[in-house]
């Protein structure tokens, strides 16, 4: 049922998204900012045939598998926890190198747009997936633990992000288009 309701979500998210993308071609806005947005709702769809297909759990039994196989099962721990300390680190990396960025264009005066806002929440979902493939036992209880997990929050919290960041955008557009038609309307009087 929760995976069902994830799949409702993401598939929002990614109508959103590509709702943004028109907004921005409508709205004469830079390309890239429509590739961007193009690029979001392909990868929510994606999150949503993995979701579907249980993608994830297969890959996480496919290691598995490949671990006994290897007879490798009773040492599993010398490739999670490195494995894990990788994830981890990239994470907090990706956080810092996010926290920088946003920081030094506030500094320079730019605007943090909704676009770029978006493609940091997707970057999100990279050590989340790790995290949950890996599946080491500490990780494992960190993330679902309790009747409130940690993994859904981040996962609802990313997700809710790229949603609410293509909303703004498309509503950003929108305010655009309408300044737009008024400056015209303002020109014409003054022709006359």
């Amino acid at each position: 049922m929760l995976g069902l309701i994830a799949v409702g979500l993401y598939a929002a998210v990614a109508l959103a998204a590509m709702g943004a993308a028109l907004a921005g071609h409508f709205g004469k806005r830079p390309w890239k900012d429509g590739a961007a947005w193009i690029f979001a709702s392909i990868f929510m769809l994606l999150l949503a045939a993995m979701r579907l297909t249980n993608a994830e759990d297969r890959i996480r039994q496919f290691l598995r598998v490949m671990i006994k196989a290897n007879g490798e099962y009773g040492h599993r721990w010398e490739y999670q926890a490195p494995l894990t300390a990788i994830v981890v680190v990239l994470a907090a990396a990706g956080l810092v190198a996010a926290f920088y960025l946003v920081k030094r264009w506030q500094r320079q005066g730019k605007e943090l747009s909704q676009t770029v806002i978006a493609q940091l929440a997707m970057l999100g979902f990279v050590p989340l997936f790790g995290l949950r493939i890996v599946s080491l036992h500490l990780t494992d209880r960190l993330l679902y633990a309790g009747p409130l997990r940690l993994n859904w929050l981040i996962d609802i919290g990313l997700t809710l992000t790229i949603g609410g960041a293509a909303i703004l955008y498309i509503l950003h557009c929108k305010r655009g288009a309408h300044a737009d038609a008024r400056r015209t309307q303002g020109r014409r009087r003054a022709r006359r």
